[in-house]
């Protein structure tokens, strides 16, 4: 937010819009790659401001420890100094106000270096931040999936149209007798179908009936009626073909083997 302000939120509305549009749709590839895009945002959102602190923790843990590394050489130097005086002042005279001050100097340096080493360096707690993240992370997954879904769900149910035409719109002023001869037109053609389907499996039927008692072949009786072996395997599978969806027999072969069956 503060770094997009405003438009990163409309941004976000647009792609999250544009990302169910494309599942509804079934632009499957293009509604991945756009949810994908949607949930990047805000888990970039919280990892980003952890990964600064850590940077942040790390540049002053590395000042602190210079600081302690310059104190202790100060004293280091200081007490050097200080022997060196004291040494000198045993057979020269007038070194004693240069002690005090070396003296003095030590004691404030002690003292920094006691203030460095107290100085408490608190650790970013990473694994309750990842832990966070992850939480956040999944919760934007499952809400995302539970749209994705309930999109898929709407979908489903929604009234598809008839492959061979459209429903003409019905609206007040239309005639009745055109919604009559449509859905009269509609219920036979659904009854053609049907009865299809009915001499279709008893022409199979028939026929396996048939390749049984005689003892033969699909291909043998093929032959004996110039029959394709396609068309007897398509007759004797057509309930099966029939749920998959799958090319069937031909009504006109259908009758054609049904003649040839009765002859």
């Amino acid at each position: 937010m503060n770094i997009t302000g405003e438009v990163g939120i409309l941004w976000s509305i647009t792609i999250e819009a544009a990302g169910l549009w494309l599942w509804w749709q079934r632009y499957t590839l293009l509604a991945c790659a756009t949810s994908c895009i949607l949930i990047t945002g805000p888990i970039l959102g919280l990892a980003l401001p952890l990964q600064q602190s850590i940077t942040q923790n790390q540049a002053i843990i590395q000042q602190h420890s210079k600081q302690l590394s310059v104190a202790e050489q100060t004293i280091i130097q200081l007490k050097a100094s200080l022997n060196s005086y004291q040494l000198t002042s045993q057979t020269r005279m007038g070194w004693a106000s240069r002690i005090d001050n070396t003296q003095h100097e030590l004691n404030i340096a002690n003292q920094r270096f006691n203030q460095l080493l107290s100085t408490a360096l608190t650790q970013p707690n990473i694994s309750k931040a990842i832990a966070i993240i992850s939480i956040e992370s999944l919760a934007l997954l499952v809400l995302l999936l539970t749209q994705i879904l309930i999109v898929r769900k709407l979908r489903n149910v929604s009234i598809p149209m008839p492959r061979n035409g459209t429903i003409p719109e019905t609206n007040p002023n239309a005639p009745t007798e055109l919604l009559k001869n449509t859905v009269h037109s509609l219920s036979v053609d659904r009854n053609e179908q049907n009865d299809d389907d009915t001499m279709a499996l008893q022409v199979a039927e028939h026929l396996s009936n048939t390749l049984h008692k005689e003892e033969i072949s699909q291909a043998e009786w093929g032959r004996r009626n110039d029959v394709s072996a396609k068309n007897i395997s398509l007759l004797l599978n057509f309930r099966k073909r029939k749920k998959l969806g799958l090319e069937g027999i031909s009504k006109r072969e259908v009758k054609r083997i049904h003649n040839l069956m009765d002859a």
